[in-house]
C-alpha cells in the first residue's frame, strides 16, 4: 500500500508475524485515527502536526508469540488520514 489518503476508513489487514509497523504522514489537516489489534480495545492517535512529515511510524507493535493477527485501522474524524505503508516481520 502506498500513499493512501482517506477521509473515512475501516480497513482490515490480516498478517502472520511477530512485529509490524504502520507508516504514514502527519499534517495540519489530519485528524484522529484508531488501531484495533485482534479485536481488543482500540487505541486512538492523532495524525495532526503543524508541518508535513511523511513516512513516519504511526504505530508499532511486537508480539511475544508470532501468529495470525487482525489489524483494523479507522479514521475517527472527518479529516484526512495518510497511510503510506504497512510493514511486518515474518517468523523464521
Amino acid at each position: 500500500m502506498y500513499g493512501l489518503y482517506v477521509r473515512v476508513s475501516g480497513d482490515l489487514y490480516l498478517y502472520t508475524g511477530a512485529r509490524f509497523w504502520i507508516l504514514g504522514g502527519r499534517n495540519p489537516n489530519h485528524g484522529r485515527y484508531s488501531i484495533n489489534i485482534d479485536g481488543g480495545l482500540a487505541e486512538i492517535f492523532s495524525g495532526n502536526e503543524p508541518g508535513w512529515r511523511g513516512y513516519v511510524i504511526l504505530y508499532e507493535r511486537q508480539f511475544a508469540i508470532p501468529g495470525p493477527h487482525r489489524i483494523v485501522i479507522r479514521n475517527e474524524e472527518d479529516k484526512g488520514f495518510q497511510l503510506e505503508a504497512i510493514m511486518y516481520e515474518m517468523p523464521i
